[in-house]
């Protein structure tokens, strides 16, 4: 499982990876910029995502950025998958709802969801 962010790696559009900065938040995420040099990173907390940018995206990926995002805001997982990637110790929240998402991140989780409803991803 890749953790996304503080020393790991930042899953990228077209599986390209490069270091997370140190400061950069667990929902974050790398891409190459437009011209091609480069990366822009994008953060769920700060800014919201649009299909395009996640368009091309596998379901695990996907599965991956949704989860990171529910785990930086203390979601305590259920499914056996989520469970198995990420702890819950420290969580604090039973429901996406007492996890407080503020807009961006409300955002990214429904529409992050919905990616993977076109796709017929597998349910968590």
């Amino acid at each position: 499982m890749l953790r996304l962010g503080c020393g790991g790696l930042l899953l990228v559009t077209l599986l390209a990876v490069r270091p997370a900065a140190a400061d950069e938040p667990l929902d974050c995420v790398g891409q190459p910029d437009p011209t091609g040099i480069g990366f822009t990173t994008i953060c769920a907390g700060q800014e919201s995502f649009e299909a395009n940018q996640l368009g091309n995206w596998s379901c695990d990926e996907l599965w991956d950025l949704r989860h990171n995002i529910l785990y930086t805001l203390g979601y305590c997982f259920k499914s056996e998958r989520a469970k198995a990637a990420f702890d819950n110790v420290g969580c604090n929240a039973e429901t996406v709802a007492q996890a407080n998402p503020n807009e961006h991140q409300r955002h990214n989780i429904d529409l992050i969801a919905s990616l993977e409803k076109e796709k017929a991803c597998p349910a968590d």
